[in-house]
């Protein structure tokens, strides 16, 4: 079993230098105009905003903490959780999007928990990280939906009901390929999502990645105010915060994607109203890009320091 651990974490490490590896290597090849950051005064808000993003990544183990020792009902040393979950984020680099979750479960290693639970807990934090997303989204962009909503009633019935309809049998064939194969758990977790005990639990992590959401996109509007000088108009800026939002989730749940690269610029594009300057909103995505890579370096060495210190 001891063995079983050293050569998990081991893969973990390897993991680990393979991602900054890649981190470097996009950062080389990012198509970016440096030439925006030779004022001082773009330089120290790019340090800032990035030191700024790496304090955010230290923070986001926590709720996911919250839902391991709600499932488990073990006591969890946070800091431990905190460089487990800093550390799996660097994956989200590696193609396929999918080994920052893998990543997490160093945690069941360490803590001899069930990877199950783990890996429940990591669906129901990626849930509530959307949902929280997903309203305010929907509230800072009401008025783009508005003009979709608009949009999508010039569609010919059968149209709409082709599309709701095929919507509809996936998420239906989904769950009945769930509960055929997985019927006790899936009866497990539903027992846990609806235990009245747990609601707390839930609705403290929506309200965190609610400010965490708000956090994120004011961090992006910064980049756009401070580094490249952009003066946008509140009306502008609420629109352009719930795009970035919006963005935000298509990169977030489109597969391959690492770290969501390509997703949220074509998202983005797409939303942002025609007054808006799209090569000021992509500029600022690119930008913002390279923060969020120095965030997340900073935010892991945080979380390694923070372990170290804690003597977890």
């Amino acid at each position: 079993m001891r063995n079983k651990k050293n050569l998990l974490k081991l893969a973990g490490n390897l993991l680990t230098v393979l991602a900054i590896l890649l981190i470097i290597k996009k950062m080389a090849d990012m198509d970016i105009d440096y030439s925006v950051l030779n004022h001082a005064r773009s330089r120290m808000a790019v340090a800032a905003i990035s030191v700024l993003y790496g304090i955010v990544i230290l923070t986001i183990g926590w709720p996911w903490g919250n839902y391991v020792r709600m499932i488990t009902g073990v006591k969890l040393f946070y800091p431990t959780v905190i460089f487990v979950m800093a550390r799996a984020n660097l994956l989200k680099y590696l193609p396929g999007n999918i080994f920052q979750y893998v990543g997490r479960n160093d945690l069941a290693v360490r803590e001899n928990l069930k990877h199950s639970d783990v890996g429940l807990a990591t669906f129901f934090e990626v849930i509530t990280n959307l949902l929280a997303a997903g309203v305010l989204g929907f509230v800072f962009y009401f008025k783009g939906f508005v003009k979709i909503a608009g949009e999508l009633r010039s569609l010919a019935g059968s149209t709409q009901i082709f599309i709701y309809g095929t919507l509809i049998l996936i998420f239906a064939a989904v769950l009945f390929l769930l509960w055929k194969k997985k019927r006790d758990l899936m009866i497990r977790y539903f027992r846990i999502l609806t235990d009245k005990r747990n609601w707390r639990v839930f609705l403290i992590n929506f309200l965190f990645y609610v400010v965490n959401t708000l956090i994120n996109a004011g961090l992006y509007a910064m980049t756009l105010i401070f580094v490249l000088g952009m003066r946008p108009g509140m009306s502008e800026l609420h629109i352009i915060i719930g795009a970035f939002i919006l963005s935000w989730i298509a990169g977030f749940i489109m597969l391959g994607a690492p770290g969501g690269i390509g997703i949220r610029e074509f998202v983005m594009t797409f939303l942002v109203p025609q007054n808006v300057d799209p090569q000021m909103i992509l500029l600022g995505l690119v930008v913002y890009r390279l923060i969020n890579i120095l965030g997340d370096i900073l935010g892991f060495l945080f979380g390694c320091l923070l372990k170290k210190v804690s003597k977890g």
